[in-house]
């Protein structure tokens, strides 16, 4: 038996999956570079960009939102646009908007000058999800920075299923098309100017996610690519992501994702058991909150009087200059543990809730397919956002 056989599932085991769990541990690394990429004075320098996490983000959900289309095509012969809009409603929206009405309280009640007349000035934007714009073109130096990648998501959510699943529905070349506008976007992104970048290369990377799910929807195209299963090319292809965290191109970095996520998605060996450990899958489920959350816990523990008070419970002086390594790694612990008891609780209260309601008023008039990911999107085996 080679090593193929041995890591590789069968089309019909794919097919049948209806939760991928170490989906959702490769949500919660890429959440923490995330984190630690916000963290004060960047504790990982020197060891990548942590911020490419959110490339990771764009690709996962490219991936599961169209997997999840497929199967329903596939099921009941097309895609139900009122129920798919629906559940990601429910399952975005609300703590969306939960969370900018906290950042906009919190910015003016403690008058951040700047920070709160940008919030301010740009809310409409904010509100009908074109924050990208303000947020990317001002090089991310923004209140609730972290909403950008969402608008980015939700114009792709709102334009895929129409553009994949309407338009191209009956099409023999629907993936085809797919690639060849993932190309047409890849070559706009490398020709868009460094500081507008970010307003476009993401939706080649979300398409890339898509084309990966278009492809392993087919059982010839599935029987090729499970060559990717083998622990060796995982292993490359994690080695790959590491070293081109720091590249300043990140086309490469994306492929590699790519080609992981194939890897893991056809396996049930290497690389799948411990990204499925529970401590991750938890964590990859409450991302979506805990991603809302921790820029603006960061922005709070870095107030003067947070310093204050810090320097006068932590013993031994520790605190008393915040620039040193040990007060910003004590800034990090204690920013990871109040974000992950507020993304706790904001799943519990408002994810699980609004994601049930979503999906009850979705299967009003059909049945709504299975979501790997229930446990919210966020929870998700749904995109991140």
């Amino acid at each position: 038996m080679n090593a193929i056989d041995a890591n590789a599932i069968t089309y019909d085991e794919y097919q049948s999956r209806r939760y991928l769990p170490f989906l959702d541990g490769l949500r919660a690394v890429s959440m923490l570079a995330v984190f630690m990429w916000h963290s004060p004075g960047r504790l990982v320098a020197g060891m990548g960009r942590g911020d490419r996490g959110v490339t990771v983000f764009f690709l996962l959900s490219g991936y599961l939102i169209t997997m999840l289309a497929l199967r329903e095509e596939s099921a009941k012969g097309s895609l139900n646009l009122r129920s798919f809009y629906l559940r990601r409603i429910f399952r975005i929206l609300p703590l969306y908007y939960l969370m900018l009405a906290v950042n906009l309280v919190v910015v003016n009640l403690m008058n951040w000058g700047a920070t709160a007349r940008q919030l301010n000035s740009h809310l409409p934007a904010y509100l009908f999800y074109f924050q990208d714009f303000p947020i990317v073109l001002n090089d991310k130096d923004y209140p609730f920075v972290v909403a950008w990648t969402l608008a980015i998501e939700e114009k792709f959510y709102l334009l895929w299923p129409i553009i994949g699943f309407v338009l191209l529905a009956r099409s023999r070349y629907r993936t085809q098309l797919a690639v060849g506008l993932f190309a047409i976007i890849a070559t706009a992104a490398l020709l868009t100017p460094h500081n507008a970048r970010d307003l476009v290369a993401p939706y080649a990377t979300i398409l890339l996610g898509c084309i990966a799910a278009m492809l392993l929807h087919h059982r010839r195209w599935f029987d090729r690519l499970r060559v990717l299963s083998s622990p060796w090319i995982i292993l490359a292809a994690t080695t790959a992501t590491l070293v081109l965290t720091s590249s300043s191109v990140s086309l490469p970095f994306t492929i590699a994702v790519g080609i992981l996520v194939v890897g893991l998605a056809t396996s049930s060996g290497f690389g799948t058991h411990w990204l499925s450990t529970r401590p991750l899958r938890h964590l990859g489920r409450l991302s979506y909150a805990f991603y809302l959350t921790h820029a603006l816990i960061f922005l709070l523990l870095a107030h003067p009087k947070a310093h204050d008070l810090l320097g006068q419970v932590v013993p031994f002086g520790l605190m008393d200059d915040p620039t040193t390594l040990t007060a910003r790694i004590l800034l990090t612990i204690l920013a990871f543990g109040t974000s992950l008891a507020a993304s706790e609780s904001l799943h519990r209260l408002v994810e699980v809730p609004m994601i049930t309601l979503g999906r009850r008023l979705a299967s009003r008039r059909s049945v709504a397919a299975p979501d790997p990911a229930a446990v919210p999107p966020g929870l998700r085996q749904e995109p991140a956002s």
